[in-house]
């Protein structure tokens, strides 16, 4: 059990292994749930023991709440966070780690800042 409460179990897609979020974290790509039956929380994907490539988060009802990519463990191009309603809520750019921009919309899809450092 975490902090919340919840059991966050990682069953890897790939392959046959079951893994938990205590334990050792092969290669692939894993889907981590809200206890043993619970909805999907995040699809991610793993190399060498730091994430690599996808990263999908989700809400309870199963829309996309994030969507970033990684590269050797940080964050690396577009990370994405979208409203309930489907709408795009935040992008931000990075390049390996680092912050390169950041647009924040409304529940419209209106630009409201755009940022770039």
């Amino acid at each position: 059990m975490n902090k919340y409460g919840m059991l966050i179990v990682c069953f890897l897609v790939m392959g046959t292994t079951t893994a938990y979020a205590s334990g050792t974290i092969e290669d692939g790509l894993y889907r981590f749930y809200v206890g043993q039956k619970g909805p999907l929380m995040s699809l991610s994907y793993y190399r060498d023991l730091k994430q690599d490539g996808c990263l999908f988060e989700y809400y309870d009802n199963g829309d996309i709440q994030q969507q970033s990519w990684f590269k050797a463990g940080k964050l690396n191009g577009a990370t994405k966070f979208f409203y309930k309603n489907g709408q795009l809520k935040k992008l931000v750019m990075f390049d390996e780690g680092r912050v390169v921009s950041v647009k924040l919309y409304d529940q419209q899809g209106s630009l409201i800042v755009e940022k770039t450092f």
